[in-house]
């Protein structure tokens, strides 16, 4: 076991059972063998055999409850963990336990999450900012520089029915709703949902929902996409995971003027999460996009390169900030933009710089939590039209449960 040879040492504790099947030393040592070999029904057996034989073994208590969240038997794990507590462990083992309620949390079957914002927008008519959405008006003047406030709200549930450790399915609907208070014609409301099933094999975790999206600006329908996103996981190390993603869907368009927008959009993600040091977190991220419309003006493509930093800070609060930067190209100028901006003859050409920063506190132990969040935005383009700077503050209230 020293030498990490469990297989081994496996073999040779089960013979020294059937000598001695009341040894607690060899049970407890078999079972930790038995878990490490992913066997956590036999060593439920043989912890629940010590605890059978003598009640008062907070460590055997403990590695029970291990096993029991290894089976997803989190009731009877609670159970062992709220035990051990009430025999008064050390503080290290206490904050280990809360660990594992936390993870039992995670790992509930339904979870919902509802959030609340108070937003101000420098630039409203830059469109939403959502890559569904490309607005388009005749003059620079009409489309940029108009600032407003408004109310954004999020509600998305989340399923997951696990059939075993290796095979589940989860589905999610959420509603995102952004709200102006003066400019009504850029109001938001996107519906999403995504179902399919979810592999584990070994260190990777492979899943393969179905997704559909669908898009009303000015409260009038927009657009409305259909397609599928598998998602790959790879965990390296406890500290590094690698994820990579490929999105395909066909959208259609509402508006009768934008029918021709009507094509395939895919995409494809790279990237990983990386835990440096006991609290800083990253998560650096490559996408690559591509939209193939009906008509040749609105076909291109787009790469995109951001990096997700968060740690926490004293008095409970943590920081989130994302530096990001995307270049969009496409395939040859919009004919009906003829004259009306400058640079409106062009093929249009995108250096997108952005960063977000987000300041955020747990409310005690309610599931609330407080954030306060900045973006800067700087869509530096050839035509004028889509040239612009744009500030959005958030104030949020979230909930989960």
């Amino acid at each position: 076991m020293n030498a990490g040879k469990f297989t081994e040492a496996y073999e040779i504790l089960k013979l020294a059972l059937v000598d001695s099947p009341a040894d607690q030393d060899v049970r407890f040592l078999l079972g930790h063998c038995a878990m490490e070999l992913n066997r956590p029904a036999e060593a439920i057996a043989l912890f629940e055999a010590m605890l059978a034989a003598n009640p008062n073994l907070p460590r055997v208590r403990l590695d029970l409850g291990r096993a029991y969240v290894a089976e997803r038997r989190f009731d009877l794990a609670r159970e062992q963990f709220n035990q051990v507590i009430a025999s008064n462990p050390p503080p290290q083992v206490g904050d280990n336990i809360q660990k594992f309620f936390s993870m039992m949390d995670a790992q509930r079957p339904l979870h919902l999450r509802l959030s609340v914002a108070m937003m101000s927008d420098s630039n409203v008519n830059t469109g939403p900012g959502s890559a569904s959405i490309l607005t388009v008006a005749p003059t620079s003047e009409t489309i940029t520089n108009r600032s407003d406030n408004a109310w954004n709200a999020v509600v998305s549930v989340n399923h997951v029915h696990t059939v075993n450790n290796q095979f589940a399915w989860q589905s999610e609907v959420s509603v995102n709703s952004l709200d102006y208070i003066q400019e009504q014609a850029s109001d938001l409301l996107i519906l999403s949902a995504s179902t399919g099933p979810t592999v584990a094999v070994d260190k990777f975790v492979l899943s393969v929902p179905l997704v559909y999206d669908n898009i009303v600006v000015g409260h009038d329908p927009y657009s409305h996409s259909k397609g599928i996103a598998p998602q790959l996981q790879y965990s390296y190390s406890t500290d590094v995971q690698f994820t990579g993603g490929f999105s395909n869907s066909r959208r259609k368009y509402h508006r009768v003027a934008s029918l021709t927008r009507n094509g395939q959009v895919s995409g494809v993600t790279a990237g990983a999460r990386i835990k440096a040091g006991e609290s800083l977190q990253l998560q650096p991220t490559l996408r690559f996009g591509r939209e193939h419309a009906y008509e040749r003006q609105f076909n291109n493509q787009s790469q995109g390169l951001s990096l997700g930093v968060s740690t926490p800070l004293p008095e409970g609060f943590s920081l989130y900030l994302q530096p990001g930067v995307t270049r969009t190209v496409y395939a040859i100028p919009d004919p009906f933009l003829a004259g009306a901006c400058n640079g409106c003859e062009h093929a249009r050409r995108d250096w997108q710089y952005a960063i977000t920063a987000n300041l955020s506190k747990p409310i005690g132990k309610t599931g609330l939590t407080a954030a306060l969040g900045y973006t800067y935005t700087r869509n530096d383009s050839n035509v004028g039209l889509y040239d612009y700077s744009r500030h959005q503050g958030t104030a949020m209230l979230t909930w989960i449960y």
